[in-house]
């Protein structure tokens, strides 16, 4: 218990060629020559409980690339095959609720409550308040303390749900 193993990692991202001016910028509009680059390509490690995880290599060697399977994915994979549609809505409703999207002083005051509830305002609007001097130095102190508490909260209950996901854990094959 308290082992992440990898095996096999392979990331692609897809991207399009973009035409130079205005006239390149329409036509990209409606159609698009996309090309592939591979980030990683075949990386396998395993980390045992307690242990040090750390990613060396030049720039653009994939180490951002890498980074979320054994942390972000680690926890939904045990429930479901496919991930990504998670991961597309989950950074949707944090850049969402962080302001990056829409600036949170424009939504209407109850979103803006419970996106000021939240931890995502953190992300942009927090810092860009704080830089802005709307914040005294106690609201600041108690942003931050209600960070430091939304951490907890998701440790210990992500803990609790990877826990649930060892007991449901099957495992098959060679």
């Amino acid at each position: 218990m308290g082992k992440i193993q990898v095996e096999n990692i392979n990331k692609t991202f897809r991207n399009f060629k973009r035409a130079e001016g205005i006239r390149g910028g329409l036509k990209n509009l409606f159609h698009r020559d996309y090309f592939s680059v591979t980030a990683v390509k075949d990386i396998s490690f395993e980390v045992g409980q307690g242990e040090l995880v750390g990613y060396l290599g030049p720039n653009g060697a994939g180490q951002s690339a890498l980074i979320p399977y054994p942390v972000q994915e680690y926890h939904r994979a045990f429930w479901f095959l496919e991930i990504s549609y998670f991961m597309w809505a989950k950074n949707f409703i944090i850049n969402f609720l962080s302001g990056m999207i829409i600036p949170i002083a424009f939504f209407p005051s109850w979103l803006s409550a419970v996106a000021l509830m939240l931890p995502f305002h953190a992300c942009v609007n927090l810092p860009l308040q704080i830089y802005l001097g709307r914040f005294t130095p106690q609201e600041i102190i108690a942003s931050f303390l209600t960070q430091l508490a939304w951490l907890a909260f998701f440790h210990f209950s992500l803990h609790y749900i990877a826990q649930g996901a060892y007991r449901r854990l099957e495992v098959q094959g060679g």
